[in-house]
């Protein structure tokens, strides 16, 4: 506007004041293109008022010309303000159209050409994981026949020495049998004690190859869960052994109603395992006490078995599980996988075993099962 005025004011000498609009024209149309109608049309009412003033009207009678010829011009002039004004916003908003038109048809080759992108990705990645997956099936049929060998092979290994070395050892047994019976009187005293010890070795390496051959058999065994009642179990399997040992004294603690989702068979080989050495290992007390319970550590069902017997060194615990290692010596019979086979139930149920002693304090072995085997009280 300012720009408009001052080109008027120069143009005045030779324009008179008959052509009083035109030159506000280019002001109108640039405020009209840059901000739109209404800032048009505020421009074309404040060159209405420029220009009545400079004619020296009254503000109140801006609108008022000195002539029909003037009228004429002033008119022809807003008119044609107004019209360039809708021409020029006409041909932004189809120039405005064109642009976003032209984008929207960018946007939407990139959708396409990024679709495409994908849809080639996914053939790909489903290629990949259909040829992942037949790597993996064609792996694992690999090694269910290289694991079906291995069985088979550990199979014939068991029968070969389950076969092949208890035919010696009732060799052995036999013989020393024959010659005590049919020659123990000429025997001295020292050479029927080796006899003797001779039977004790044999049988306590047939007792060896029975738990080895058990020890192997855990790894092959389907576990069948049932509910268990360990309770029950544990007073089976102490009475059996006060019965085979009626001068004891013995106090037996056990907790009831100890149920658990487990293999019953395996169930029964763990609490004998445990209670037995218990019993063993707690010989040389009066009286002794055994107890089997359980309680709850951080939400989780804990069992355990212990007595007052001799106990062991904590800095050798880590043998206890160890097939073949003992803490004691031949004062307490064993073969030393007792404990070994404890743990490998226990671990095929899911779960740990652990124990804590004292020399001469007695121990407690604890162990644990897996979710699915708690008790439905818990």
């Amino acid at each position: 506007m300012a720009l408009a005025a001052t080109v008027r004011s120069q143009l005045l000498h030779f324009l008179g004041s008959s052509l009083p609009y035109v030159t506000f024209l280019p002001a109108v149309l640039g405020t009209f293109l840059y901000s739109g109608i209404p800032a048009g049309l505020f421009a074309t009412f404040l060159s209405i008022c420029y220009v009545s003033y400079h004619l020296d009207n009254p503000l109140g009678q801006m609108l008022l010309v000195h002539n029909d010829t003037e009228r004429a011009i002033a008119c022809v002039s807003i008119v044609s303000c107004l019209l360039m004004c809708l021409v020029a916003r006409l041909l932004r908003d189809a120039r405005r159209r064109a642009l976003d038109a032209e984008q929207q048809a960018r946007a939407a080759e990139e959708r396409s050409v990024i679709q495409a992108n994908l849809r080639e990705s996914e053939l790909q990645h489903q290629e990949a994981t259909q040829a992942l997956n037949a790597e993996l099936e064609q792996r694992v049929r690999e090694r269910t026949a290289e694991l079906e060998a291995a069985m088979r092979e550990q199979e014939s290994f068991s029968y070969s020495v389950s076969h092949d070395l208890r035919a010696p050892l009732r060799h052995i047994n036999s013989f020393s049998a024959l010659l005590l019976e049919d020659h123990g009187t000429e025997l001295p005293d020292e050479a029927r004690s080796y006899l003797h010890r001779i039977q004790g070795a044999t049988r306590g390496m047939g007792s060896l190859i029975d738990h080895l051959l058990e020890l192997s058999r855990l790894s092959r065994t389907e576990l069948t869960r049932e509910w268990v009642d360990l309770s029950a179990l544990a007073a089976a399997i102490t009475t059996m052994l006060q019965e085979t040992e009626p001068q004891r004294q013995v106090e037996v603690c056990i907790e009831k109603n100890t149920l658990v989702r487990a293999d019953r068979h395996l169930m029964n080989q763990l609490l004998t395992n445990l209670l037995g050495n218990a019993w063993k290992y707690s010989s040389l007390r009066q009286p002794a006490r055994i107890e089997f319970g359980r309680s709850w550590v951080d939400g989780q069902e804990v069992f355990h078995v212990s007595d007052n017997g001799v106990g062991f060194d904590m800095a050798h615990s880590a043998r206890l599980f160890v097939a073949f290692q003992r803490l004691h010596g031949a004062e307490f019979e064993g073969t030393g996988i007792g404990l070994a086979t404890a743990q490998r139930i226990v671990q095929r149920h899911g779960g740990t075993i652990w124990a804590k002693g004292q020399i001469g304090e007695g121990a407690t072995f604890y162990f644990t099962l897996c979710p699915q085997g708690v008790s439905p009280q818990g």
